[in-house]
């Protein structure tokens, strides 16, 4: 369950490493984006301390499809974005959820190597 103060590992290459969730409404889900604070960083776009928008790729919350099947990761991860949506960095490493779709985040399940 991801809510305010939650911190959550980023899965792209744009410079950031670990996030704290400061903006959220309830029950967020993949492919939802949040207001993050970014804590801890690698040589990148992004410095610390600053506030960007992400989109949550995946939870540790289970989650169910339309046909039966169901699903949880060990880790909740996000992709950093700006205020066009559009990702910052230009791969993606780890799993996505093929539940992006449904919210036009076609170019994040591009970068990706895993969907599931």
């Amino acid at each position: 369950m991801i809510c305010r103060g939650t911190y959550l590992n980023i899965s792209d290459n744009s410079g950031a490493k670990i996030v704290k969730c400061i903006g959220c409404n309830d029950g967020i889900n993949v492919g939802d984006i949040i207001t993050v604070t970014i804590k801890k960083t690698q040589k990148g776009k992004l410095n610390s301390k600053s506030v960007q928008k992400a989109v949550v790729v995946t939870t540790t919350k289970k989650l169910k499809r339309k046909d039966g099947s169901q699903y949880r990761f060990d880790t909740n991860t996000c992709v950093c974005v700006d205020s066009k949506l559009s990702i910052i960095g230009n791969r993606v490493m780890g799993a996505t959820t093929y539940e992006l779709r449904m919210y036009k985040l076609i170019k994040i399940l591009s970068l990706t190597k895993i969907c599931i």
